[in-house]
């Protein structure tokens, strides 16, 4: 693997255009746009303050800022330099900001959730969207984005507007039977829409896309339910993974909705008996630290948080959930044991992989391709590689790097690294692609 140098950064990760041509990094109130395999400076835009959250448009035409101090967002072009675009919402403030699914239209969320508000680029028209639940980023669109799903909280009761994209004309309000709705996703194939109680209650509910309910699931009636940012569909849509604070991460059919398997994260990990337990070792040297995993027999503990059970501040449930782009695997981690990575096999239900590691897991992310592999960080020098071959510790060569973030380019030929200041990229040998 090799490795860039590194390179200043401030505020939000530095992001791969869709097209895997450029990457964007933000230093204070400047967005530099870089060459991706040589990491040149191609175009260089100053904004009116500092840039809080960039993004790319799907067409890796446009990059999106959000000033969210100065309640503005700055549309900068690649391909046409002298393009100017700025969204100032004044006293309605800015708390978040995102793309349409044509890369034509901005979408703004006002301070407390007063509206959103659907910005076109080319016409510089605009639709307000009164009194949407959850912000910008609790917004869903179908994939081949015709309609936008946004929660609604009315009259103390939860509903779904159904908006169509491009006229941003209401389709329809639909009654959803939770307490207080905490999110929604539209599942990859266009045909439901998930939505999920707050972490007071586990429930979810099951809408078809016309409103009509589907499917209501409830694990049990008493604890704290689906944690915020822990449910998500595979990418086929067959299944629905939820984790909750019970420690199970419940994937559940798209058929029956009813689990297909509870993933459980123990503290004593005994079997299946294929499954590999890899537990970092860092060793001293002249020339610093170095690490390596090392194989554990079963059964093998887990070393969880230095925190009393009885604790009510102490951290708990599943923590994260992310599927491979393939969908034949998917990572996990629990709050109560941050250093362990749990990697499950979705073809079987089953577990295949605990990494480990010295320092809690702050990212990860998977390839695409036809080896999926896993890049994992824990803010240190060093970034850990998983995949069906093995897995590996991989020093990062470039002094006070601490990687808290990674993300993989579209070509899957490398991935960005960022730490607090500054972010480099690795580029993986033709033999780290093909062994994993």
């Amino acid at each position: 693997m090799d490795f860039s140098e590194a390179y200043k950064c401030t505020g939000p990760a530095p992001a791969h255009s869709p097209d895997g041509r450029c990457v964007a990094c933000v230093v204070d109130y400047r967005l530099v746009i870089r060459d991706a395999e040589t990491l040149q400076v191609l175009q260089l835009y100053s904004c009116i303050d500092k840039v809080e959250h960039i993004e790319w448009s799907c067409d890796s035409a446009y990059v999106l800022c959000g000033l969210f101090k100065r309640a503005t967002v700055q549309v900068w072009s690649v391909d046409q330099p002298e393009f100017t675009c700025t969204i100032a919402e004044g006293p309605a403030g800015v708390r978040e900001a995102r793309w349409g699914p044509d890369g034509r239209h901005v979408i703004t969320c006002a301070d407390f959730n007063l509206r959103l508000a659907v910005w076109n680029l080319r016409t510089k028209e605009f639709v307000h969207i009164p009194s949407p639940k959850t912000g910008a980023s609790g917004v869903a669109f179908s994939p081949d984005g015709r309609y936008m799903a946004v929660p609604e909280r009315r009259a103390c009761k939860d509903y779904v507007r159904l908006y169509a994209c491009g006229s941003w004309e209401l389709l329809g309000r639909f009654s959803v039977d939770t307490t207080d709705l905490a999110g929604l996703a539209i599942s990859p194939d266009g045909a439901y829409i998930a939505c999920w109680d707050s972490e007071l209650q586990y429930k979810v509910v099951v809408l078809a896309l016309n409103g009509s309910h589907v499917a209501t699931f409830e694990a049990y009636h008493e604890g704290l339910g689906v944690r915020a940012g822990c449910a998500t569909w595979s990418p086929s849509g067959h299944v629905l993974a939820a984790g909750s604070y019970d420690d199970t991460l419940r994937m559940l059919s798209n058929v029956t909705w009813r689990p297909l398997a509870e993933l459980d994260h123990p503290g004593l990990v005994d079997g299946p008996m294929n499954c590999v337990v890899y537990e970092e070792a860092v060793e001293a040297g002249p020339e610093g630290e170095r690490s390596r995993f090392e194989v554990r027999g079963l059964p093998a503990e887990i070393p969880s948080r230095p925190v009393p059970d009885e604790s009510p501040e102490a951290p708990r449930g599943v923590s994260r959930v992310a599927f491979s782009p393939c969908g034949r695997w998917v990572a996990s981690t629990s709050a109560t044991m941050p250093r362990a990575l749990w990697v499950w096999d979705t073809h079987g239900m089953a577990l295949t992989a605990v990494l480990v590691l010295a320092a809690a897991v702050t990212d990860v992310a998977w390839s695409g391709g036809d080896v999926a592999q896993l890049a994992i960080t824990s803010g240190g020098p060093r970034v850990y590689l998983w995949s069906q071959h093995g897995a590996s510790c991989v020093h990062v060569p470039l002094g006070g790097l601490k990687a808290t973030q990674v993300s993989w380019s579209p070509n899957n030929a490398s991935f960005v690294l960022a730490g607090a200041s500054s972010f480099c990229c690795a580029y993986l040998a033709p033999d780290d692609e093909d062994q994993g």
